[in-house]
């Protein structure tokens, strides 16, 4: 009977999480997945690294009220569970597009934005774009792609036809989660929790193209020109980093942090390059505080 229980919650939590997920069509066929969370007057617009997942906030964003916030947690396109069109489109403009439909059409209210590493790209962005009708009033970066700078390894690795369609190959999905976080997550933070949130973020028919794709598009042609616009963002930021990152230095989080005007840069000690998953508590009184003081 205890066991029967047990295996009746299991399916109930698991039927529970997969009715929360819906679908926003960005045209007649493609679509990214998302879940809403609570019931607040503001809303806060979660969006996800590289070869990440809405998971990767699955620790943090509970911390936040949720009678006082609306969480929408966002796959990036051919990420998580969003469709993988074979379109050859998965720059960080092409992402900038399709959540620029999103916002305006989902978050009609007053909202904070959060972009980690690949999403704080496509969140600056979303700042700095023309076309975005409702405008982020509180601007969130965690250890943020904002310059064509030290390129990661495993954008490399993803760009080089011969490097990418071996480890494909010869390796699991385990493997690649394994060996993309040894070298991104401070040795003292890594726990399993973080290994399988990522093993099933690199799961999935249409993950090499997606990944592969997106890795190679990477650096928008015009990237000189975004970054000059990052000086016009009037937007309250908080500008976090893990200054053991290895993936995108602290110096590129300085050199944001002096290019936006109305920003707050607070380095985090033994922290690696997903604060948010690594730190998760020091992240959110950061972020509390911040968010507070406005």
């Amino acid at each position: 009977m205890k066991n029967y229980l047990i295996i009746t919650v299991i399916v109930l939590i698991t039927i529970n999480m997969k009715a929360q997920e819906q679908k926003f069509y960005y045209n007649d066929s493609d679509y990214i997945t998302f879940i809403k969370k609570g019931s607040g007057s503001i809303s806060l617009v979660y969006l996800h690294g590289f070869g990440a997942s809405k998971n990767s906030w699955d620790d943090f964003y509970p911390l936040l009220d949720s009678t006082k916030y609306t969480s929408y947690l966002i796959d990036l396109k051919g990420f998580g569970n969003s469709s993988i069109p074979k379109d050859n489109k998965y720059s960080l403009n092409e992402n900038k597009k399709i959540l620029t439909k999103f916002i305006d059409s989902n978050v009609t209210q007053e909202y904070y934005l959060f972009g980690h590493s690949y999403g704080g790209g496509v969140s600056l962005l979303l700042a700095t774009s023309k076309k975005l009708r409702n405008k982020p009033k509180l601007l969130i970066l965690m250890d943020c792609a904002a310059y064509n700078i030290d390129t990661p390894f495993f954008i490399k690795y993803l760009q080089n036809p011969f490097l990418s369609n071996t480890m494909y190959l010869f390796s699991t999905p385990k493997i690649r989660a394994k060996f993309t976080l040894n070298r991104i997550v401070n040795e003292e933070n890594y726990t399993k929790k973080i290994l399988n949130r990522y093993v099933e973020s690199f799961k999935g028919a249409g993950k090499k193209y997606s990944f592969v794709q997106s890795a190679k598009q990477i650096a928008p042609e015009n990237y000189e020109q975004l970054i000059a616009e990052y000086s016009k963002i009037k937007t309250p930021t908080l500008i976090i980093w893990g200054k053991q990152d290895m993936v995108l230095s602290v110096k590129q989080g300085e050199l944001l942090s002096k290019q936006i005007e109305n920003s707050k840069l607070v380095i985090i000690d033994i922290c690696g390059h997903i604060p948010q998953e690594e730190k998760t508590d020091e992240t959110f009184k950061i972020v509390e505080a911040f968010i507070n003081n406005q």
